[in-house]
């Protein structure tokens, strides 16, 4: 069981940032050569990226027991997570008398979750007064870009050239605010002061 109290004023920040690129280039090593050869030539390109952050940031917690909280100072609380991938997949094929096949493939994906609390009482029964003095601000962001970038270059003289490119980009991001929580129990809340919880997702 625990008693906290503000009255001054309390900051907590939290930031997490996350980046990966990942670059593939292909081309047959009969044509490189200049080997003439009336065989299939293949080339593949593969390039696949994969970035997951977060961030949590509380002002005030309680945790497990009966515990009374009193806010009567000013108190804020952001968390902000930067998730940013990029695939880029090149290939290429020159066919002067044979066959050639190739195919390229980008593959990104990006994962970004934020969460903010001003004052989280947690479990069991609990009490939380914020005074007419008291002021809590909580914001979360949570920003993704996945990019995947597929290029396929052919050139052909006498010879047949076939060839497939896929690019696939994913982003997915969540953003969570809360200016006073409280876990399971009988809590009471009273509030005669000011609460704001914003939260932004750009996926």
């Amino acid at each position: 069981d625990d008693f906290l109290e503000n009255s001054g004023g309390v900051t907590a920040t939290a930031t997490s940032t996350a980046s990966q690129t990942t670059v593939s280039v292909s081309f047959p090593l009969l044509d490189l050569l200049q080997i003439d050869l009336y065989l299939p030539t293949p080339a593949l390109a593969v390039a696949s990226a994969a970035t997951f952050t977060s961030a949590d940031a509380g002002g005030i917690e309680g945790g497990e027991g009966e515990d009374e909280i009193w806010n009567s100072g000013a108190m804020g609380v952001e968390a902000t997570a930067t998730a940013r991938t990029t695939s880029v997949s090149v290939g290429g094929e020159v066919a002067d008398k044979g066959v050639s096949l190739g195919g390229t493939l980008a593959d990104s994906s990006g994962q970004a979750y934020a969460s903010s609390h001003g004052i989280d009482a947690g479990a069991d029964d609990d009490q939380v007064w914020n005074f007419a003095t008291g002021s809590i601000t909580s914001h979360a962001t949570a920003d993704v870009i996945a990019t995947g970038v597929s290029a396929e270059v052919t050139a052909a003289a006498t010879g047949f050239t076939a060839n497939a490119t896929f690019a696939n980009a994913v982003s997915d991001g969540s953003a969570e605010a809360w200016g006073i929580a409280t876990g399971g129990g009988n809590d009471r809340i009273e509030n005669a002061g000011t609460v704001e919880a914003t939260t932004l997702a750009d996926v």
